[in-house]
């Protein structure tokens, strides 16, 4: 059956439904239903399979599946004055998810998945609840100089030295509401180029904070002859 007329009618009711079939038949695999466009039809646009599966750009593998020559494969935009919109695109092994608004990027993450790994293409925050992101791959302190210079990392590993007690954390990630969580590990070693004390029974508190500055540590005895090696974290 060939539809001259430029447009497609349904009935007049207020709840008239407007039916489109691919068959009178049964109905099997092939009865699809195929949107072309360009020069007399010459590129499909979407096909509906005779099993309900979507494809636009393509025959679909899957319930929904899209294919497009040029990222981004999928938007979400959301109908305001800011036109907020969420993309998320595939090239070769990378995923990319970004949130835009009509000014340009809001966010952008890179990822690879490699079975059962995910990397970072790129710097990874984690934020829970519209918070600040606690996490970043780049920012994560290895300083055994004694008091440690943490710049904004909210985890590291630093050291107390040899006959010493205490040693201040110098990091802009701690607030007043920081938790901050110390664990000594005598396997940083490579990590910090020291030989770290491996005498047990120590314990660690934090004695001072200052807000968006440092925190102190203080152990309840000093190391003998090596450096007892800790690591940090702040939960804030």
């Amino acid at each position: 059956m060939n539809i001259r007329s430029p447009s497609v009618t349904g009935g007049s009711g207020v709840a008239s439904t407007l039916s489109l079939r691919s068959t009178t038949g049964v109905g099997a695999a092939g009865a699809d239903i195929v949107f072309q466009v360009g020069n007399n039809g010459a590129t499909e646009a979407m096909r509906i399979l005779n099993n309900g599966n979507v494809g636009i750009g393509r025959s679909p593998l899957t319930d929904v599946d899209i294919m497009r020559a040029g990222g981004p494969v999928l938007r979400l935009t959301r109908d305001d004055a800011n036109d907020y919109r969420f993309d998320w695109d595939v090239d070769g092994t990378n995923t990319t998810i970004g949130a835009r608004d009509s000014g340009g990027v809001i966010l952008t993450y890179g990822a690879r998945l490699t079975g059962a790994t995910l990397t970072g293409g790129g710097t990874w925050d984690v934020a829970v609840n519209n918070r600040s992101p606690l996490y970043s791959t780049t920012t994560n302190c290895a300083d055994s100089a004694g008091d440690a210079a943490c710049a904004a990392a909210p985890a590291g590993s630093v050291v107390i030295d040899a006959a010493d007690t205490n040693t201040v954390v110098s990091t802009t990630a701690v607030t007043p509401d920081s938790q901050v969580v110390i664990q000594e590990d005598s396997s940083l070693g490579t990590r910090l180029s020291v030989t770290c004390n491996t005498t047990i029974a120590r314990t660690y508190v934090v004695t001072a904070r200052t807000a968006g500055v440092s925190f102190t540590v203080t152990a309840s005895a000093a190391p003998v002859a090596n450096p007892a090696c800790l690591s940090y974290f702040l939960v804030n």
